[in-house]
Protein backbone atom coordinates (compact mmCIF):
# COMPACT_ATOMS: atom_id res chain seq x y z
CA UNK A 1 0.00 0.00 0.00
CA UNK A 2 1.27 3.69 0.10
CA UNK A 3 0.08 7.29 1.23
CA UNK A 4 -3.67 7.95 0.00
CA UNK A 5 -5.01 4.22 -0.39
CA UNK A 6 -7.79 3.26 2.06
CA UNK A 7 -8.55 -0.57 2.50
CA UNK A 8 -12.93 -1.29 3.47
CA UNK A 9 -12.11 -4.51 5.84
CA UNK A 10 -14.35 -6.81 4.92
CA UNK A 11 -15.14 -10.81 5.95
CA UNK A 12 -16.34 -9.87 9.20
CA UNK A 13 -18.40 -12.33 11.34
CA UNK A 14 -19.92 -13.53 14.67
CA UNK A 15 -20.03 -17.32 15.91
CA UNK A 16 -23.25 -17.74 18.87
CA UNK A 17 -23.99 -20.26 20.93
CA UNK A 18 -27.26 -21.88 20.22
CA UNK A 19 -29.10 -23.34 23.33
CA UNK A 20 -28.92 -26.77 21.36
CA UNK A 21 -24.96 -27.21 21.87
CA UNK A 22 -24.83 -25.90 17.92
CA UNK A 23 -22.71 -23.10 16.79
CA UNK A 24 -23.83 -20.61 14.57
CA UNK A 25 -21.96 -17.88 12.79
CA UNK A 26 -24.08 -14.66 11.35
CA UNK A 27 -21.94 -12.14 9.78
CA UNK A 28 -21.94 -8.80 11.65
CA UNK A 29 -20.94 -5.11 9.89
CA UNK A 30 -17.40 -4.14 10.28
CA UNK A 31 -19.05 -1.38 12.73
CA UNK A 32 -20.59 -3.41 15.43
CA UNK A 33 -16.18 -3.91 15.90
CA UNK A 34 -14.04 -1.70 17.98
CA UNK A 35 -10.93 -1.71 15.61
CA UNK A 36 -6.74 -0.56 16.60
CA UNK A 37 -4.44 -0.08 14.10
CA UNK A 38 -0.51 -0.68 16.03
CA UNK A 39 0.66 2.50 14.08
CA UNK A 40 -1.61 5.60 13.32
CA UNK A 41 1.57 7.38 11.62
CA UNK A 42 1.29 4.20 8.90
CA UNK A 43 -2.72 3.22 9.18
CA UNK A 44 -5.95 5.46 10.41
CA UNK A 45 -9.17 2.84 10.67
CA UNK A 46 -12.89 4.46 11.32
CA UNK A 47 -15.12 3.24 13.59
CA UNK A 48 -16.95 1.62 10.06
CA UNK A 49 -13.76 -0.40 9.01
CA UNK A 50 -12.35 1.78 6.83
CA UNK A 51 -8.12 2.03 7.05
CA UNK A 52 -6.52 4.94 5.51
CA UNK A 53 -2.99 4.58 4.51
CA UNK A 54 -1.18 7.87 6.47
CA UNK A 55 2.64 6.93 6.35
CA UNK A 56 5.30 4.84 5.35
CA UNK A 57 5.88 1.67 7.26
CA UNK A 58 3.72 -1.32 9.00
CA UNK A 59 0.49 -1.18 11.15
CA UNK A 60 -1.31 -4.28 11.97
CA UNK A 61 -5.14 -3.51 12.55
CA UNK A 62 -7.07 -5.81 15.18
CA UNK A 63 -10.84 -5.39 16.35
CA UNK A 64 -12.95 -6.47 19.02
CA UNK A 65 -16.53 -7.03 19.69
CA UNK A 66 -18.13 -6.73 22.93
CA UNK A 67 -14.50 -6.48 24.55
CA UNK A 68 -13.98 -9.74 22.94
CA UNK A 69 -11.36 -9.94 21.01
CA UNK A 70 -11.68 -10.91 17.16
CA UNK A 71 -9.77 -14.03 15.55
CA UNK A 72 -7.84 -12.59 12.18
CA UNK A 73 -6.06 -9.41 11.35
CA UNK A 74 -4.97 -6.95 8.38
CA UNK A 75 -1.92 -5.91 8.26
CA UNK A 76 -1.13 -3.00 5.83
CA UNK A 77 2.85 -2.22 4.79
CA UNK A 78 3.30 1.14 2.73
CA UNK A 79 6.15 2.48 0.71
CA UNK A 80 4.87 5.68 1.70
CA UNK A 81 4.10 8.34 -0.85
CA UNK A 82 3.31 6.77 -4.36
CA UNK A 83 5.74 6.90 -6.65
CA UNK A 84 4.76 6.22 -10.74
CA UNK A 85 6.49 4.40 -13.44
CA UNK A 86 8.69 6.38 -15.76
CA UNK A 87 6.83 8.31 -18.40
CA UNK A 88 7.39 6.73 -21.48
CA UNK A 89 8.82 9.08 -24.36
CA UNK A 90 8.42 6.60 -27.42
CA UNK A 91 6.25 7.93 -30.59
CA UNK A 92 3.18 6.28 -30.25
CA UNK A 93 3.50 5.69 -34.01
CA UNK A 94 6.12 3.23 -32.94
CA UNK A 95 4.44 1.35 -30.35
CA UNK A 96 1.79 -1.55 -29.63
CA UNK A 97 0.57 -0.88 -26.03
CA UNK A 98 -0.72 -3.47 -24.16
CA UNK A 99 -0.97 -1.71 -20.46
CA UNK A 100 -0.34 2.08 -19.93
CA UNK A 101 -2.25 5.21 -19.41
CA UNK A 102 0.15 7.02 -22.29
CA UNK A 103 -0.83 5.14 -25.54
CA UNK A 104 -4.22 3.61 -26.29
CA UNK A 105 -3.30 0.04 -25.50
CA UNK A 106 -4.94 -3.07 -27.99
CA UNK A 107 -8.22 -4.18 -26.74
CA UNK A 108 -8.92 -7.92 -25.27
CA UNK A 109 -6.14 -9.15 -23.01
CA UNK A 110 -6.51 -10.41 -19.74
CA UNK A 111 -4.39 -9.69 -16.92
CA UNK A 112 -4.80 -12.98 -14.77
CA UNK A 113 -7.22 -15.47 -16.51
CA UNK A 114 -6.36 -17.20 -12.88
CA UNK A 115 -5.79 -20.86 -14.14
CA UNK A 116 -5.92 -23.48 -11.66
CA UNK A 117 -2.53 -24.38 -10.85
CA UNK A 118 -1.26 -20.49 -10.77
CA UNK A 119 -0.93 -19.39 -7.41
CA UNK A 120 -1.05 -15.56 -8.30
CA UNK A 121 -3.53 -13.29 -7.55
CA UNK A 122 -4.04 -9.73 -8.23
CA UNK A 123 -4.75 -6.82 -6.58
CA UNK A 124 -4.86 -4.18 -9.18
CA UNK A 125 -5.36 -0.33 -7.85
CA UNK A 126 -5.70 2.94 -9.96
CA UNK A 127 -4.17 6.86 -8.34
CA UNK A 128 -5.89 9.62 -9.36
CA UNK A 129 -3.96 13.21 -8.87
CA UNK A 130 -4.71 15.93 -10.25
CA UNK A 131 -7.80 14.09 -11.98
CA UNK A 132 -5.08 12.13 -13.89
CA UNK A 133 -5.62 8.20 -13.45
CA UNK A 134 -2.70 6.03 -13.18
CA UNK A 135 -4.02 2.47 -13.37
CA UNK A 136 -0.89 -0.17 -12.26
CA UNK A 137 -1.23 -3.90 -12.10
CA UNK A 138 -0.58 -5.75 -8.78
CA UNK A 139 0.15 -9.25 -8.22
CA UNK A 140 1.07 -11.17 -5.03
CA UNK A 141 1.19 -14.76 -3.88
CA UNK A 142 3.81 -15.03 -6.62
CA UNK A 143 5.61 -17.96 -5.09
CA UNK A 144 4.86 -21.84 -5.66
CA UNK A 145 2.87 -24.08 -3.27
CA UNK A 146 4.62 -27.86 -4.49
CA UNK A 147 1.99 -29.65 -1.92
CA UNK A 148 -1.15 -27.95 -3.31
CA UNK A 149 0.19 -27.99 -6.70
CA UNK A 150 0.28 -24.21 -7.05
CA UNK A 151 2.91 -22.39 -9.19
CA UNK A 152 4.37 -18.90 -9.28
CA UNK A 153 3.25 -17.77 -12.44
CA UNK A 154 0.93 -15.15 -13.88
CA UNK A 155 -0.44 -14.53 -17.80
CA UNK A 156 -1.43 -12.18 -19.38
CA UNK A 157 -3.79 -13.40 -22.66
CA UNK A 158 -3.33 -11.52 -25.72
CA UNK A 159 -7.29 -11.61 -27.40
CA UNK A 160 -6.35 -11.04 -30.61
CA UNK A 161 -2.84 -11.92 -30.70
CA UNK A 162 -0.39 -9.15 -31.22
CA UNK A 163 1.59 -8.88 -34.63
CA UNK A 164 4.99 -7.42 -33.44
CA UNK A 165 6.79 -8.17 -36.32
CA UNK A 166 7.82 -4.61 -37.16
CA UNK A 167 8.46 -3.90 -33.28
CA UNK A 168 12.26 -4.54 -31.75
CA UNK A 169 11.83 -4.68 -28.13
CA UNK A 170 8.76 -5.35 -25.34
CA UNK A 171 9.14 -2.80 -22.31
CA UNK A 172 7.47 -2.82 -19.14
CA UNK A 173 8.11 -1.58 -15.63
CA UNK A 174 8.11 -3.76 -12.95
CA UNK A 175 8.00 -1.97 -9.09
CA UNK A 176 8.88 -4.58 -6.76
CA UNK A 177 8.27 -3.04 -2.58
CA UNK A 178 10.67 -2.22 -0.67
CA UNK A 179 12.07 -5.04 2.15
CA UNK A 180 11.82 -7.39 -1.37
CA UNK A 181 15.61 -9.01 -1.36
CA UNK A 182 17.89 -7.54 -3.27
CA UNK A 183 18.82 -11.17 -4.87
CA UNK A 184 15.04 -10.90 -6.32
CA UNK A 185 14.85 -12.79 -9.85
CA UNK A 186 12.04 -13.56 -12.23
CA UNK A 187 11.51 -14.71 -15.61
CA UNK A 188 9.43 -13.14 -18.50
CA UNK A 189 8.35 -15.37 -21.18
CA UNK A 190 7.03 -14.08 -24.37
CA UNK A 191 4.58 -16.83 -26.55
CA UNK A 192 4.00 -16.80 -30.18
CA UNK A 193 1.24 -19.04 -31.56
CA UNK A 194 2.92 -19.96 -34.45
CA UNK A 195 1.57 -20.23 -37.83
CA UNK A 196 -1.92 -21.84 -37.07
CA UNK A 197 -2.19 -18.77 -34.38
CA UNK A 198 -3.07 -21.46 -31.45
CA UNK A 199 -1.61 -21.31 -28.21
CA UNK A 200 -0.11 -25.24 -27.88
CA UNK A 201 -0.82 -25.94 -31.46
CA UNK A 202 2.38 -27.81 -31.76
CA UNK A 203 3.94 -24.93 -33.35
CA UNK A 204 4.33 -22.02 -30.53
CA UNK A 205 7.81 -20.56 -30.00
CA UNK A 206 8.82 -18.64 -26.91
CA UNK A 207 11.30 -15.47 -25.92
CA UNK A 208 12.61 -15.67 -22.84
CA UNK A 209 14.07 -13.57 -20.62
CA UNK A 210 15.81 -14.05 -16.94
CA UNK A 211 14.96 -10.47 -15.17
CA UNK A 212 17.97 -10.58 -13.39
CA UNK A 213 18.23 -8.76 -9.52
CA UNK A 214 20.24 -5.46 -10.85
CA UNK A 215 16.56 -4.86 -12.42
CA UNK A 216 14.16 -5.68 -9.94
CA UNK A 217 15.87 -3.08 -7.17
CA UNK A 218 13.71 -2.82 -4.21
CA UNK A 219 11.64 0.60 -3.48
CA UNK A 220 11.65 1.72 -7.22
CA UNK A 221 10.32 1.20 -10.91
CA UNK A 222 12.78 -0.95 -12.80
CA UNK A 223 12.36 -0.03 -16.40
CA UNK A 224 12.83 -3.79 -18.40
CA UNK A 225 13.91 -4.19 -22.37
CA UNK A 226 13.51 -7.40 -24.12
CA UNK A 227 15.49 -7.93 -27.72
CA UNK A 228 12.69 -8.72 -29.90
CA UNK A 229 14.88 -9.05 -33.24
CA UNK A 230 15.65 -12.10 -34.98
CA UNK A 231 12.72 -13.39 -33.14
CA UNK A 232 9.07 -14.94 -34.18
CA UNK A 233 6.70 -12.21 -33.21
CA UNK A 234 3.67 -12.08 -35.21
CA UNK A 235 1.23 -13.62 -33.15
CA UNK A 236 2.37 -13.33 -29.92
CA UNK A 237 -0.78 -14.46 -27.21
CA UNK A 238 0.87 -14.41 -24.20
CA UNK A 239 3.35 -12.68 -21.60
CA UNK A 240 4.02 -15.08 -18.62
CA UNK A 241 5.62 -13.39 -15.57
CA UNK A 242 6.86 -16.80 -13.80
CA UNK A 243 9.53 -18.61 -11.30
CA UNK A 244 10.03 -15.62 -9.00
CA UNK A 245 13.10 -16.05 -6.70
CA UNK A 246 13.05 -13.94 -3.58
CA UNK A 247 9.94 -12.25 -4.62
CA UNK A 248 6.50 -12.53 -3.44
CA UNK A 249 4.84 -9.32 -4.78
CA UNK A 250 5.34 -7.00 -7.81
CA UNK A 251 3.83 -4.24 -9.85
CA UNK A 252 3.35 -3.75 -13.58
CA UNK A 253 3.19 -0.38 -15.44
CA UNK A 254 3.98 0.92 -19.53
CA UNK A 255 3.82 -3.01 -20.60
CA UNK A 256 4.25 -2.40 -24.29
CA UNK A 257 6.17 -3.40 -27.98
CA UNK A 258 8.45 -0.60 -29.57
CA UNK A 259 9.98 -0.18 -32.60
CA UNK A 260 13.42 1.95 -32.35
CA UNK A 261 12.57 5.57 -34.11
CA UNK A 262 15.49 5.71 -36.82
CA UNK A 263 15.88 9.46 -38.21
CA UNK A 264 15.30 9.42 -42.08
CA UNK A 265 18.46 10.75 -43.62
Amino acid sequence: AFVGNTVAISGTAANFSLPDGSTQQQVVAPAYFDFTSSSVSTATVSDKGITTVVGPGTSKITATLDDVTATGSLTINSTGTFVHAPTPTHDAANVISIFSDHYTNEPGTNFNPYWGDSNVKSADFKVTEDGVEDNVLNYYDFYAIPSQTKWAYVVNVLSPTINASAMSYFHVDIFVPTGTSTSATMNITLVDFGANGVDGGGDDTTIPYTVPSSQLVPGKWNSIEIPLKGKTKNKIGHIKYADGVNITNFWVDNAYFYKENIPTA
